[in-house]
């Protein structure tokens, strides 16, 4: 048996439930309600069921409001396993709110902001080409990625802060793609659009900080930056020093263009990728390109 693994689900705001839970189970009248367009025997064989999130004797329902448990509507719903092996059955039995419940603690339709990247990866697991086993392929990709990224990150930007060099990983990571502007959900893939201009962004970074030591003007300037920290110095030196980083950066600016216009850094994104962080990670990138469409 093998536990499923997720990348944003149970890793922020996670309280699932530590024991079995009771749900609402809708009626014939709330399911036509919710679902005008089903069919007799749809609203017959669909047993939706929502969980208790909070104490009391109501459980609220989008589009229906708050709906009192009586005799015959309050079900004891099991936790899910966390098996591989266990989801689909458990998805078909106990319905997407309750399997989202179980591993989350949250309502699959919370409006926290901060559930989003759950929510987002939970419904696109259901739209998965393969289930919940071939996802488990999408995370190992992913989580291998981002920690090349992050070792990568780390040692050619080590000349930067803590800080900095954090802010740095969570900018330029790869991150996973489960829906169209955030609105419609999708199968797991990569936004390369995305990613292509996070790599963009990378070399322009490290070529800046490159391009500027090695500039011939460099040591003055580096030497007015430290003149004019002090008092007396600032009001003589103050112009030089602007001069002087103006026109260090106007010669990085024309640089780096060049450089991305003539393909020293190259033009094809897998290239970049495999220029940047390596062929493991290109192979990695390309597995995902390739398998989850």
């Amino acid at each position: 048996m093998s536990k499923v693994k997720f990348i944003y689900i149970g890793k922020s705001l996670c309280k699932p439930p530590k024991e079995s839970f009771y749900a609402l189970k809708l009626s014939k009248k709330d399911k036509e309600k919710l679902h005008p367009t089903w069919n007799d025997e749809q609203i017959k064989n669909n047993v939706i069921l929502y969980p208790q999130i909070d104490d009391g004797d109501e459980v609220f329902v989008y589009g229906l409001g708050y709906k009192k448990f009586g005799k015959t509507n309050k079900v004891e719903v099991p936790l899910f396993s966390g098996e591989i092996e266990d989801w689909d059955e458990y998805l078909k039995t106990w319905g997407k709110e309750c399997l989202f419940y179980s591993i989350s603690g949250y309502s699959l339709y919370s409006m926290d902001c901060c559930l989003c990247s759950s929510q987002n990866e939970f419904y696109s697991i259901l739209e998965c080409d393969g289930g919940i086993e071939k996802y488990q392929r999408y995370v190992e990709n992913i989580e291998c990625i981002q920690e090349i990224q992050k070792d990568v990150i780390n040692e050619k930007f080590s000349y930067c802060p803590d800080w900095e060099r954090n802010h740095l990983v969570d900018d330029l990571l790869f991150r996973p793609s489960y829906s169209i502007m955030g609105l419609l959900p999708i199968s797991p893939y990569l936004d390369t659009i995305k990613d292509d201009e996070k790599l963009e962004k990378f070399y322009r970074k490290y070529r800046h900080h490159e391009i500027m030591l090695n500039h011939a003007d460099y040591d003055r300037y580096d030497e007015l930056y430290k003149l004019i920290g002090d008092k007396d110095g600032y009001a003589k030196y103050i112009d030089e020093y602007y001069e002087v980083k103006s026109k260090i950066l106007h010669d990085i600016v024309d640089i780096l263009d060049k450089e991305i216009n003539d393909g020293v850094f190259p033009i094809q994104m897998y290239e970049r990728v495999r220029f940047i962080y390596g062929d493991r990670c290109e192979a990695l990138y390309n597995y995902i390109l390739n398998h989850f469409k």
